[in-house]
């Protein structure tokens, strides 16, 4: 199996304006670092030594932190300060060395996850066999003060139970159920996925409390179902959980559940709570 991983970086944040102007909502600390670092490190734990990271035209905030400065570096030589500078930044410059950015148009008017990863599918090269999909605000799940649920046990969840390809999902209330896309097992199955419901009305069964954490695994046949992806009558959106919904009526694509706390940093409350909730387990 060969696996390069996409990253979700280029949203507008709106949620996060007007900070969201000059940086990207994906470069907001996480604890002590950019929350999208989180995501790369993930795919590197995970044996993923491509990564292709989705931008967007008008910012550079992602790819200024994970690449060299020689301005800053000249200045800092001749300040003496070029040693303090190295050590700080070189984890992320050696992270940045695996990592393709990629601009996303929406020129066409074409907009959404599932335009994105659209995009994002011309630049997976032949030989790949799986793509791993995150977002740059990924949600993280923590239990006793550690993360859990990573990409690299998602994918021993799949190979040991023989499946095409998995999702990450959480455990929500049947009452907060309405504010996520949920992952809906199949009859007989309910590890397997069926289909992606966004946020279910109650007329959609309640069995499933499983909501989707946005990190997936699958094969790269997913890129046929893009292709022919139509706009959310709703939000004229191109929504990239179609296209999963309809790679698993053909595929077996597994449910697996992360345990712990969710970290959300897609908004600026459940970020600021995210940022909270780890600040107090790193500190007792």
């Amino acid at each position: 199996m060969k696996t390069t991983a996409v990253i979700l970086a280029a949203g507008l944040g709106t949620r996060f304006l007007p900070l969201t102007k000059t940086i990207n909502k994906c470069m907001l600390p996480l604890g002590n670092k950019p929350v999208i670092q989180y995501a790369v490190e993930e795919c590197v734990d995970a044996g993923i030594d491509t990564i292709v990271v989705l931008v967007p035209e008008y910012d550079t905030s992602i790819q200024e932190y994970f690449t060299p400065q020689q301005a800053i570096e000249e200045t800092l030589t001749r300040m003496g300060k070029l040693d303090v500078y190295r050590s700080a930044v070189e984890q992320a410059e050696a992270l940045g060395a695996l990592m393709q950015f990629v601009t996303v148009s929406y020129a066409d008017g074409r907009y959404g996850t599932g335009e994105m990863m659209r995009q994002a599918m011309e630049y997976i090269a032949d030989d790949v066999t799986h793509v791993a999909l995150l977002h740059g605000d990924a949600p993280f799940g923590y239990a006793d003060g550690r993360q859990v649920g990573g990409l690299s046990a998602m994918m021993q969840a799949m190979v040991a139970q023989r499946r095409d390809g998995v999702l990450a999902g959480f455990s929500v209330e049947l009452a907060e159920r309405s504010k996520y896309g949920v992952l809906m097992g199949s009859p007989g199955d309910s590890d397997r996925l069926d289909r992606i419901v966004e946020k279910p009305g109650p007329d959609v069964s309640p069995s499933s409390l499983n909501a989707n954490a946005a990190w997936y695994i699958l094969p790269v046949a997913v890129r046929e179902y893009l292709q022919d992806l139509q706009p959310d009558a709703t939000s004229g959106e191109y929504l990239f959980t179609d296209a999963v919904s309809d790679l698993a009526q053909a595929r077996n694509i597994g449910i697996f559940s992360v345990d712990g706390v969710y970290l959300d940093c897609g908004k600026p409350d459940v970020w600021l709570a995210a940022n909270n909730y780890l600040a107090k387990v790193r500190s007792s």
